[in-house]
């Protein structure tokens, strides 16, 4: 993958788990009564999914100049944990519970961003 395209799907996904975020305030809740099962599951999920995501390599390699294709896997699992926290607010969690999904998909897509070769 080119360093230009990859740049341009990064900000693509960056801008999704933005508003995830956003429209996860303007859906009304469902209300569950138990909700403590989802949480531990969708919280065991988003460890697992995030550190296979950090797993997969996303460095450019220097010899050919283009990112691995298991790059877009990668920005794809770290979206994913927003969707768990969107998921989440529908079901009633409050912005507190989702943000720490949305936080934690902010944080590792800057950790995974794509950077120009140097030198």
């Amino acid at each position: 993958m080119q360093p230009k395209t990859a740049k341009i799907l990064w900000l693509a996904i960056l801008s999704s788990v933005v508003l995830l975020f956003i429209i996860s305030d303007f859906i009304p809740p469902i209300e569950l009564s138990d909700r403590k099962i989802i949480n531990w599951v969708f919280t065991m999920g988003s460890i697992g999914v995030g550190v296979l995501a950090l797993m997969l390599g996303s460095k450019i390699s220097l010899a050919t100049g283009l990112y691995p294709p298991t790059y877009l896997i990668q920005l794809l699992l770290i979206d994913s944990i927003s969707v768990f926290g969107f998921i989440l607010k529908i079901l009633g969690a409050s912005s507190t519970e989702a943000g720490i999904y949305f936080f934690i998909s902010f944080i590792g897509l800057i950790l995974v961003k794509p950077r120009s070769i140097s030198g």
